[in-house]
């Protein structure tokens, strides 16, 4: 690894309930970001969670980002991506359904049960289940606006 490269920490959509290390070269990539990366013999959509010093992974066998930003991905993948990540973890909380009404509404569409419940990758049943009488609330004025 050469000094100019930092390690990034990146959250997947796998079955492993860890974050992977890459590394990005002169790159000024930021938490929050969209990157493409290498895994196993295919190449991965991932998010950028965080930084690091240090691997459990030797420096010289980290593998490089791919990309960074401008993925080519649609605002839907995109939330697609980040709602699968969050409903393996937390099964769809209010917090999380809140941000995905928000999300919708920011599109200028229509919020329904069905929408939020593909972002956050879960089942409608899982939704109607977490959704609070304040949440429904939220969801009609939000409605009311589009």
């Amino acid at each position: 690894m050469k000094p100019s490269e930092k390690i990034i920490k990146v959250a997947l959509n796998v079955p492993v309930n860890d974050l992977f290390d890459y590394v990005a070269e002169n790159e000024a990539i930021q938490i929050g970001q969209y990157v493409k990366v290498p895994f196993g013999k295919r190449n991965l959509i991932g998010v950028v969670y965080g930084f690091s010093n240090s691997s459990k992974i030797e420096k010289n066998k980290l593998r490089k980002i791919i990309f960074r930003d401008n993925s080519g991905l649609s605002i839907k993948q995109k939330q697609q991506i980040i709602g699968q990540l969050i409903g393996r973890q937390k099964k769809a909380q209010p917090e999380d359904i809140y941000e995905a009404m928000l999300s919708i509404n920011d599109n200028k569409e229509i919020i329904t049960i069905s929408k939020i419940a593909t972002i956050l990758n879960v089942s409608t049943r899982t939704i109607y289940r977490n959704i609070t009488e304040g949440l429904k609330r939220e969801k009609t004025l939000l409605n009311e606006e589009v």
